[in-house]
């Protein structure tokens, strides 16, 4: 529903306020300017940790969904507000080790006491089309839960939009289309 309704959205002759994306996150980990919490969940016989990662990229493991009944659908429902784990966040460390997402995933697999799970949440950018005279010059793939951007095609209006914006608020490879226009889906 995302790519249809951007190829439909692309294709009006009427001004689009926005298309939402979350910028290149494995490029700038660590730099300031995105924010990262601690997750720390005891292990109890019969639980499971509860994470649903999107493997499809080895450089980014990222949150795709929480399972019901699990240690960190427990922990969202007691923890601060800023440090719920949401969707698209990104798991970058277990028990201090960093690795791809294969790796963190195993380490996930072989826990037996606690868990102290390092995340970092995306930096969503809300990237502006208005030029109807241009294509908005992405390659893109469409996923069950976002579209994905695999390449800025030169003289779109996604490559004039990071000629401008500065490096935390580019729109790459690893970027993900989220919404069009607010909706979602």
């Amino acid at each position: 529903a995302i790519l249809k309704n951007l190829e439909r959205t692309i294709s009006m002759d009427e001004e689009v306020p926005a298309v939402q994306a979350v910028p290149e996150i494995d490029e700038v980990a660590g730099v300031d300017g995105f924010t990262t919490y601690v997750v720390t969940v005891q292990f109890k016989p019969g639980n499971r940790v509860g994470l649903i990662l999107e493997q499809m990229d080895e450089r980014l493991c990222l949150v795709k969904g929480i399972a019901e009944n699990s240690l960190i659908a427990s922990w969202n429902e007691t923890c601060p507000s800023d440090q719920v784990v949401h969707m698209w966040h990104r798991l970058v460390a277990v028990n201090g080790t960093t690795g791809t997402c294969k790796e963190l995933a195993h380490l996930l697999r072989s826990y037996s006491d606690s868990l102290q799970l390092t995340f970092e949440m995306p930096m969503v950018a809300h990237v502006p089309v208005v030029d109807k005279d241009r294509k908005l010059g992405l390659h893109l793939e469409a996923r069950k839960s976002h579209v994905q951007i695999n390449a800025v095609l030169p003289g779109g209006v996604v490559e004039a939009y990071n000629f401008r914006a500065s490096t935390l608020r580019r729109v790459g490879t690893a970027s993900r289309i989220v919404a069009v226009n607010g909706k979602q889906g």
